[in-house]
């Protein structure tokens, strides 16, 4: 009879204990349901992306190299320049646009030029030299 109630205890805990196991098992499973879905939601989780450089040409702004130069060989060089010119005044080179500046821009905005300019000519100059003559798109960098 000790020995029928021993196997009956021992068959109790044996049950017991696979009961525990199995309920453990599915305690967990919620869990690494849950964990597998952070995972995904943090790949999901997007970081921003870095801001675009500030450029002359990001902002608008015309630059000596990349606009004035050529404008300025097409409206300017036939009056200002080493062979000929006027008061004095050489535009061949991006030096003597910020020794001018003041002059040139009331030129400019008046359009008294010996060859006036086209509206958007004008407003090319006027926007080049309003934002302080930058030379190169990288010039605009430190402004804004």
């Amino acid at each position: 009879m000790r020995r029928g109630l021993l196997i009956t205890l021992f068959g109790m805990l044996m049950l017991s204990m696979s009961a525990c196991q199995k309920s453990k098992a599915d305690d967990t499973a919620p869990l690494e349901e849950a964990e597998a879905e952070a995972v995904t939601s943090n790949a999901d989780v997007k970081t921003p992306e870095p801001a675009a450089p500030v450029t002359c040409r990001s902002l608008n702004i015309p630059t000596y190299e990349l606009l004035i130069k050529d404008l300025s060989a097409l409206r300017c060089d036939s009056c200002h320049n080493e062979t000929f010119a006027w008061k004095g005044i050489v535009l061949t080179q991006y030096d003597a646009w910020q020794t001018y500046v003041k002059p040139i821009r009331n030129r400019i905005f008046y359009n008294l030029l010996t060859q006036p300019l086209e509206p958007g000519e004008q407003e090319i100059f006027l926007s080049w030299i309003d934002n302080g003559l930058p030379k190169t798109d990288a010039d605009c960098t430190a402004k804004k």
